[in-house]
């Protein structure tokens, strides 16, 4: 009876070992998954867009931009599907539990997709009394400008002469760029009488005239008055007055820029602001 139940309790024992190992090799072969967020609500190209993980398409979640992968190195690729052109590439290391968020950024058309970083004026100084401090980046395409333009500040001025208000230039910026990341802030004066902003080609001084054939340079007002002041007034105190802004082509009318048998103005926006 001894001899039995020892043998009973061998074959339990040995049931029991293989289950375990059994076990064991299962749980090594579980692949962890984590989660990274690629965010395109703003970007212009994005019903053409496709992401490719490790090389073969993947699906994002709608909405949220979540894609699920396994843990480790993944690289991620952002495709015309139209032309198969790669427009950025971003390697990620895919950790369980601590997702990873990303936000593309392409605001229109003539502007490069790239990654946003929504925290980047976090650190940078406030603007002193009496300006803002402003960067700008040229997303205006070629249709104006071959590299570079010059952004030339107006301010309104009454004439007793004329009995009118007439733009005065009060500065210009420079060589602006097309590329974010290489652009400088300015410094902006605030102004209670408003703001205009006139564009010329940085290398040939070309202005631009509305109507085509006139010789009234194009100044637009909007900066300031639609732009700015709601923008800066809505802010919490106390304020930095610090913005990165684009310039960008827009529909016109018969009083804006004429090229080509058509109208066209030149629009500013702000995308960050501190």
């Amino acid at each position: 009876m001894i001899n039995y139940f020892t043998r009973v309790v061998s074959v339990l024992l040995a049931l029991l070992c293989f289950i375990s190992c059994e076990k064991l090799d299962y749980e090594q072969d579980i692949t962890n998954f984590g989660e990274v967020y690629f965010v395109t609500s703003n970007v212009a190209t994005r019903q053409s867009l496709e992401i490719h993980y490790n090389g073969h398409p993947v699906e994002s979640e709608q909405g949220t931009g979540r894609i699920r992968v396994p843990e480790g190195e993944s690289k991620f690729e952002f495709v015309n599907s139209s032309t198969g052109e790669v427009l950025l590439e971003k390697t990620v290391g895919i950790v369980a539990g601590q997702p990873e968020h990303f936000t593309l950024f392409q605001p229109v058309l003539d502007a490069p997709l790239m990654f946003l970083d929504e925290d980047a004026q976090a650190n940078e100084e406030p603007a002193p009394e009496g300006y803002y401090k402003v960067k700008f980046v040229d997303y205006t395409g070629d249709l104006f400008f071959e590299d570079k333009v010059d952004i030339i500040m107006w301010r309104p001025e009454f004439s007793w002469v004329t009995w009118t208000t007439e733009w005065v230039e009060t500065g210009i910026l420079a060589s602006v760029g097309k590329e974010l990341n290489e652009e400088a802030y300015h410094l902006i004066p605030i102004s209670d009488e408003g703001l205009g902003l006139s564009f010329r080609d940085s290398q040939t001084k070309e202005k631009l005239f509305i109507k085509g054939g006139s010789s009234e340079e194009y100044i637009t007002d909007s900066f300031y008055k639609d732009v700015l002041v709601p923008t800066s007034a809505s802010l919490p105190n106390p304020k930095k007055n610090v913005f990165t802004a684009y310039i960008n082509t827009r529909e016109g009318n018969e009083n804006t820029i004429k090229k080509e048998d058509k109208f066209y103005r030149i629009g500013v926006t702000i995308f960050l602001m501190n």
